[in-house]
C-alpha cells in the first residue's frame, strides 16, 4: 500500500502566518514509512521534492489554481488501488485499516467550520446564479474532510472527477470573490460529501466523533494536525 502525498506550489497565501510545509511532509513520510506504507509524491515543485525520502515522484502540472486538483489528478491518473491520498500534516503511528468491499475513506466530519468556510461560499455560488447547479445545498451538514482519501467505488470516483472540474470551471471566471480556503473546500470536499449521500455509498472514517470539533487529538491511526494546528507550538508527533 503506497501512502500519496501531493503539493502544489501556492498561488496565493493559504494561512496568515508561514507554515514550513517541507518540514511537516518529512514528518508524515517518516512516520508512513515506520508502518509499513510505501511513499509518492505529485508535486509542480522539484525544490520542494528535493531531499524527501519517497519511493515515488512526479512531476505534474495542471490547469487549475485551487491547490487540492493535484488529487483529482491522481485519482484520475494512477493506475491501480493500491494506495491512498493522505494531506501533508498526517502523521502515522499505526496502519489503516482498509476493505475492498467500503465504497469510500475518508478522514472525518467538520463540524466546526460550517459558518466560516461553507455557508459563506454556497450564498455566493447562489449570488452567482449557480446554485442550481447538481449537488449544492444550504442544508448544514457534517462534511468529508479528505485529509485521507480512499475512493473503491469506481463510479463515485468517475462521479467526483468529473462534477470537480464542472464545478470548478463553472466559477473560475468568479474565484477573485471568494474565500480561497471556503471555494477548495466546497468544491473538494463539501461536493464530494453530497455525492455519496447520493450515491447510498458505504463509508468509514478514522476522526471519530470524539476528536470533530477541533481535530485536536490523534485517533488510532494518526494525527492529522489539520488547518492552524500546524502553527501552533505542539509536538509534531
Amino acid at each position: 500500500m503506497t501512502a500519496v502525498f501531493t503539493y502544489k506550489e501556492p498561488s496565493y497565501r493559504i494561512y496568515e502566518v508561514n507554515t514550513d510545509q517541507k518540514a511537516w511532509i518529512k514528518r508524515a513520510i517518516e512516520g508512513a514509512r515506520k508502518v509499513g506504507y510505501s511513499t509518492a509524491l505529485y508535486t509542480d515543485s522539484e525544490s520542494f521534492a528535493e531531499g524527501l525520502d519517497l519511493d515515488e515522484t512526479h512531476f505534474i502540472s495542471d490547469e487549475y489554481t485551487l491547490w487540492d486538483s493535484f488529487k483529482i489528478y491522481v485519482l484520475e491518473n494512477r493506475s491501480g488501488n493500491d494506495y491512498f491520498l493522505c494531506d501533508n500534516d498526517c502523521v502515522f503511528h499505526n496502519r489503516l485499516e482498509f476493505s475492498d468491499d467500503i465504497d469510500l475513506y475518508f478522514d472525518g466530519f467538520e463540524v466546526d467550520i460550517w459558518h466560516n468556510y461553507y455557508k459563506p461560499t454556497l450564498n455566493l455560488l447562489e449570488s452567482k446564479g449557480l446554485f442550481n447547479y447538481p449537488f449544492w445545498s444550504k442544508d448544514e451538514v457534517g462534511v468529508t474532510n479528505i485529509g485521507i482519501l480512499k475512493i473503491n467505488n469506481e463510479e463515485l470516483k468517475r462521479r467526483y472527477i468529473h462534477y470537480w472540474k464542472r464545478s470548478y470551471n463553472l466559477v473560475k471566471e468568479f474565484k477573485s470573490e471568494f474565500s480561497k480556503i471556503g471555494l477548495t473546500a466546497t468544491i473538494s470536499q463539501f461536493l464530494l460529501t453530497k455525492i455519496m449521500t447520493s450515491m447510498n455509498s458505504s463509508y468509514k472514517c478514522f476522526t471519530t466523533e470524539k476528536h470533530y470539533s477541533n481535530w485536536s487529538e490523534s485517533n488510532k491511526y494518526y494525527r492529522h494536525y489539520r488547518g492552524y494546528l500546524k502553527v501552533k507550538k505542539q509536538s509534531l508527533i
